[in-house]
């Protein structure tokens, strides 16, 4: 038993801001999904999110089940499309330059849930015992701030990626940034948690903000529920399959694996007939754009956005499973929750990253080959190892599995719990 409650005693109280919830479809990490079933175990959970995600522009992931213990409440968001519907809407905001305009007056893109999620929030907050705001968006850090001062009660940052750090490149002027890192630091000294998801992320915290009490900043990794992932089907595939699912943009470095199987051809390496590269995601104009200019034999199979559950089929389904990261200072560090799924899946992993904490535990766990050069021979190489040694695959499938119990979600957050006494 932990120590969340006693017999006698009632339940404690959490509530979870999280704007999308449950994940959007193709997009956005399962982690607060992940956690707020972890401590549905141990506290009365409530969570509150937007009605209307639609306006976001994306579809919410339906097939991902909310245990029946958790009690969700929405709120009406003000979003952006909603008044750009006249001029392309949804689209406008995720591709055209409505979104990056946008920034030049409000630091997040989500600030229109601020209003009515906050007033709800302070109705549903009275009773709680925690308060649990996720990044991102930072409007649910900005609701978080406001009733941590009305509440008074306890408040935890979970911090899945730097903000600040991260975002600040982006930002119009140097007014913008400093404006940008006013409200984080106003947000993590405020905050008696503070959970991050690597050892970077807190490193960038305490570098950007040294004021910050370091005690009250707690490892919280990426974690994956791979009872979830045992029964869902896998999709048959009758050619050699590389996949990836998740995210379409620059930072996924998809278009090195493309290059790379077509290099593999070319030397005659792999056989055209044998092979696919299938992608599920986002459907990202200009990326497909590029990738099919790579792919001369024309082996990519492109999917478009897929619930949770066909993406887990497909990667069960296919013989090599590609993560990949940009080379860029930031993402050397970067701790996607893709790969962890990836480890449940029973499959070798084919990395393409920059050296750092990503090719380091892919290493380590010996769950798959690892290319940092950036190199498309180089990549093509591991392919073909890949393609041609069926017992290898078998070997870093099985220690990719052994790898992912050591992430447990469950187990994850019993630990977090007992080690800031919530």
């Amino acid at each position: 038993m932990n120590g969340s409650w006693k017999i006698g005693k009632p339940m404690k109280k959490i509530l979870m801001v999280a704007i999308y919830y449950p994940p959007i479809l193709g997009g956005t990490p399962l982690r607060t999904l992940k956690y707020s079933s972890a401590f549905s175990d141990m506290y009365e959970t409530t969570v509150l999110s937007i009605s209307n995600f639609k306006d976001a522009g994306f579809p919410l992931d339906e097939t991902l089940e909310i245990p029946k213990k958790i009690d969700v409440k929405r709120a009406f968001s003000l979003e952006l499309p909603i008044f750009l519907k006249p001029f392309g809407g949804a689209k406008k905001v995720r591709y055209g330059g409505a979104r990056r305009a946008f920034y030049w007056v409000m630091p997040c893109r989500h600030i229109g849930f601020l209003p009515l999620g906050f007033f709800k929030a302070l109705s549903l907050s009275k009773d709680s015992n925690l308060i649990y705001t996720a990044y991102p968006a930072p409007t649910n850090l900005f609701i978080g701030y406001l009733l941590k001062k009305i509440r008074k009660k306890k408040w935890l940052i979970d911090m899945h990626d730097s903000w600040y750090p991260v975002v600040k490149n982006y930002q119009p002027t140097r007014v913008h940034r400093r404006v940008l890192h006013f409200l984080e630091n106003l947000m993590l000294r405020n905050a008696d948690y503070i959970a991050v998801s690597t050892k970077q992320t807190k490193k960038d915290i305490l570098k950007e903000h040294p004021k910050i009490d370091e005690k009250k900043i707690y490892l919280l990794p990426q974690t994956v529920d791979c009872k979830y992932v045992e029964f869902i089907e896998p999709l048959k595939f009758e050619k050699f399959t590389i996949a990836y699912t998740g995210a379409t943009a620059e930072d996924q470095n998809l278009e090195i694996i493309v290059k790379a199987i077509n290099h593999g051809i070319d030397a005659k390496d792999i056989k055209k007939e044998d092979m696919q590269l299938v992608i599920a995601g986002p459907k990202n104009e200009r990326l497909l754009e590029n990738l099919h200019s790579y792919d001369k034999h024309s082996i990519l199979k492109f999917l478009g956005p897929v619930p949770y559950r066909k993406s887990i089929g497909i990667l069960k389904g296919a013989d090599v499973l590609y993560f990949g990261l940009a080379n860029k200072e930031h993402l050397k560090y970067a701790h996607p929750s893709k790969l962890f799924e990836y480890f449940c899946c029973n499959k070798p992993i084919l990395g393409s990253v920059p050296e750092g904490e990503a090719a380091e535990l892919i290493r380590s766990k010996k769950a798959g080959l690892v290319v940092t050069s950036g190199k498309v021979d180089a990549l093509a190489g591991k392919i073909f190892k890949l393609y041609s040694d069926e017992k290898l695959r078998r070997e870093l499938g099985k220690n990719a599995v052994r790898a992912s119990t050591e992430y447990d979600t469950k187990k994850v957050i019993d630990q977090f719990i007992r080690e800031v006494k919530i």
